[in-house]
C-alpha cells in the first residue's frame, strides 16, 4: 500500500509540474493564466491546438483527480489506525 501512496503522490506532483510548465511556456504567448489575457488570441490558439488543449486539460484535471483520489483513500486508511475517532 505504501508503494501505491508514493506513486499517487508523485503522479499528483507530475500533473502539477506538467500543467505549470505548459502554462509558463506554450500558453504564455496568448496570455492564458494572466490578467493581460487576449480573448481572441486564446480562442485562436485553442482552435489551432485542440489536441494540446485536450491533453493539458485531461492531465491537469482528470489524471490529477484520479491520483488524488487514490492518495486520499490510502492516507485515510493509514490515519484511521492512528486517530481516536
Amino acid at each position: 500500500m505504501q508503494r501505491i501512496d508514493g506513486i499517487a503522490a508523485l503522479a499528483c506532483a507530475a500533473t502539477y509540474i506538467f500543467g505549470f510548465v505548459l502554462l509558463a511556456t506554450v500558453f504564455a504567448d496568448s496570455g492564458l493564466g494572466t490578467n493581460a489575457i487576449d480573448a481572441a488570441g486564446v480562442v485562436r490558439f485553442t482552435v489551432e491546438n485542440q489536441a494540446l488543449m485536450i491533453t493539458w486539460n485531461t492531465v491537469i484535471y482528470v489524471l490529477n483527480s484520479l491520483a488524488l483520489a487514490v492518495l486520499v483513500v490510502s492516507l485515510a486508511s493509514r490515519l484511521k489506525a492512528k486517530s481516536p475517532d
